[in-house]
């Protein structure tokens, strides 16, 4: 019984802390990596705070963890992760383009995932202290989620589709150097993204 109260008292905490510091956060920049990355500001007039969500991005607190802190959002709970209306996938904070919905895929991982993204540039990556790729916006630098080698089959996939992997994708999958990167059965890229970090746009 007492295992279960902690474990109840913990994710409440958690969940206070997001909350204390969504609210807590004021008009400031912060530098992170040397870049610097704009914080959004909160407001108590209803009016102000739904102009300034319009133009500079979300205030749902799961959002602001996963895009400013870099937390991960529980598997199985964005509801973009059934989704498969046409359209496309940006930024939650700065509604950047990031990925089409044609790259869009059931990966079995519990969170949205894509196999390229919508153009040059849009997704930054790096190497974490953990060995994983980092994906993150590259306008405004909120984190969006992991990049992994064992995204869909080449040979699966639609060829125009293929022939439009933007050049600034990972050199992961089938433009690896090597024979097996020509060959049918190499896999594409995985983005496997917090869907709170998004928001999606009909076409």
């Amino acid at each position: 019984m007492w295992q279960r109260v902690a474990a109840v008292s913990s994710s409440f905490l958690l969940c206070a802390g997001i909350l204390i510091q969504a609210n807590a956060w004021s008009p400031s920049s912060s530098v992170i990596d040397g870049r610097r990355r704009t914080i959004m500001q909160t407001s108590t007039d209803s009016e102000e705070k739904e102009s300034t969500e319009t133009k500079t991005g979300t205030w749902n607190p799961l959002s602001l963890a996963v895009l400013k802190l870099g937390f991960t959002e529980p598997a199985w709970t964005s509801p973009y992760n059934y989704k498969n209306d046409e359209g496309k996938y940006v930024c939650a904070n700065c509604k950047t383009p990031l990925f089409p919905s044609s790259s869009k895929y059931d990966s079995g991982s519990g969170w949205p995932s894509f196999w390229k993204t919508i153009d040059n540039d849009k997704v930054a990556l790096e190497r974490s202290w953990d060995g994983r790729i980092e994906a993150t916006c590259n306008n405004c630098g909120g984190h969006l989620g992991h990049v992994f080698p064992d995204g869909p089959q080449r040979g699966k996939l639609d060829t125009k589709e293929l022939e439009t992997v933007p050049e600034t994708d990972p050199d992961i999958g089938y433009k690896a150097q090597s024979n097996a990167g020509e060959s049918q059965f190499s896999r594409m890229p995985r983005y496997c993204i917090n869907g709170a970090a998004l928001q999606f746009e009909e076409k």
